[in-house]
């Protein structure tokens, strides 16, 4: 049977943490590219346009509006509380978590602050939110990456395997 969908994506993504972390960081500087290609043309486009047809092209609003970008930051002691269930770290290992703890809250609240809330009024300015979305996501992407590399480097073989078994994004 051929792998589809959500199963193709799982399974080609890398086991470790770090690794999955700079694929990610890859496909977001991918989407950032692609908005720089975008941009040009569409901004030529709305100024080429007349000041009704402008009135009912800001009009047009996404179908989703932003699902991803709740109330509030999304609760990360979660995901810290899952690695200190699995990994179970020693006493000189809990200070590396602590800062785990303290990067993943300050990556929340830094997404949650790059969250548009209104959707802006126009399709440019819903471009330039996006990207300013997805460049607060691979800062993210980055600093969990650095914060979990330091971590793991803490961590003895038996850890790292568990570490690495651990999928925090289906316990979510």
């Amino acid at each position: 049977e051929r792998a589809t969908g959500r199963t193709a994506i799982r399974e080609a993504l890398p086991p470790q943490p770090v690794a999955r972390l700079k694929l990610i960081q890859s496909q977001l500087q991918s989407l950032t590219m692609a908005i720089d290609v975008v941009r040009p043309p569409l901004a030529q486009f709305e100024q080429s346009l007349d000041a009704n047809q402008k009135k009912q092209f800001a009009a047009i609003k996404p179908v989703d509006s932003n699902p991803a970008c709740g109330a509030a930051p999304i609760p990360t002691e979660w995901a810290v509380d899952e690695i200190d269930h699995s990994v179970q770290p020693d006493d000189a290992q809990r200070s590396a978590l602590a800062g785990l703890k303290l990067t993943f809250a300050s990556i929340a609240g830094d997404l949650h602050a790059h969250c548009p809330n209104p959707i802006p009024a126009t399709p440019l300015a819903c471009l330039e939110a996006l990207e300013a979305r997805l460049d607060a996501s691979w800062r993210a992407a980055l600093a969990m990456q650095v914060a979990l590399d330091q971590f793991e480097t803490q961590l003895n073989n038996q850890q790292r395997t568990r570490l690495e078994a651990m999928n925090l994004a289906q316990a979510y």
